[in-house]
């Protein structure tokens, strides 16, 4: 990491200082009674809760890229997404093993049992063949991806259902606290918060996907929520299907 800051163009000042600040550092582990570990060095080039960790790997990981122009790589923190279309110069075995030779390099190892791979396809897999999987790595036919789950057939039947099913876990808390005398505008303020935040989250993405089925639900649960008088504004939620 230090030799890729060397190639940034920023004041020798500052490149000298982060060696100082990164080098020469010993973590150490005390228990709420009083007992310290021994002393270890970090070998690691960011610290774990470091305020310029995020900057750090930014810098750690801008080289990794797809080998083709026509395949994405998505890095969001230490996860990286490799998206593959059907019709590509450099096939998904390539790109991963090209990956694996960057983490090589750069003194990290994959977490194979994290890795997962989704093939997104049309309804109907058994009309088309599939890609070889992956070897030593799951295929799966759900993936969450920052929070949103998506499902190998374009459907977020999952993703729904999961979302209903803890707000309607969080509806049992709302009537706790309700029954304790909690003031509706408060209320209100809760269901926006721990509710209503929940569907309407990444809802561009999933929105279009959504089946008339799917909204009935929505829709249902929605309107429970009114009758409990935990929701003020019911249409804006409704009419998102529209869009």
């Amino acid at each position: 990491m230090l030799s890729k800051l060397s190639k940034l163009d920023i004041p020798p000042v500052i490149h000298n200082w982060i060696i100082a600040f990164l080098t020469g550092r010993s973590p150490v582990c005390k228990t709420s009674g009083g007992r310290v570990s021994v002393l270890l060095p970090i070998t690691g080039s960011i610290i774990q809760g470091l305020g310029l960790g995020p900057t750090l790997w930014l810098v750690m990981a801008r080289d990794l890229h797809p080998l083709s122009d026509v395949n994405i790589i998505v890095k969001y923190a230490d996860d990286v997404n490799l998206l593959i279309p059907e019709k590509t110069d450099i096939q998904l075995h390539d790109e991963f093993a090209y990956i694996q030779q960057w983490a090589d390099e750069n003194g990290m190892v994959l977490n194979l049992h994290k890795t997962k791979e989704i093939v997104f396809h049309r309804p109907h897999p058994s009309k088309f063949c599939l890609p070889l999987p992956l070897e030593g790595i799951e295929r799966v036919q759900t993936a969450k991806l920052r929070g949103l789950v998506f499902q190998g057939c374009f459907s977020f039947v999952t993703h729904v259902d999961g979302t209903l099913k803890l707000c309607n876990q969080q509806i049992f808390l709302l009537k706790q606290l309700r029954d304790q005398g909690i003031p509706l505008q408060q209320l209100h303020v809760i269901f926006q918060a721990i509710i209503l935040n929940h569907i309407t989250y990444s809802i561009p993405t999933w929105g279009p996907f959504v089946s008339a089925d799917l909204w009935k639900k929505i829709k249902a649960f929605l309107k429970r929520s009114w009758r409990y008088r935990f929701i003020i504004i019911i249409i804006i939620i409704i009419k998102m299907q529209d869009l």
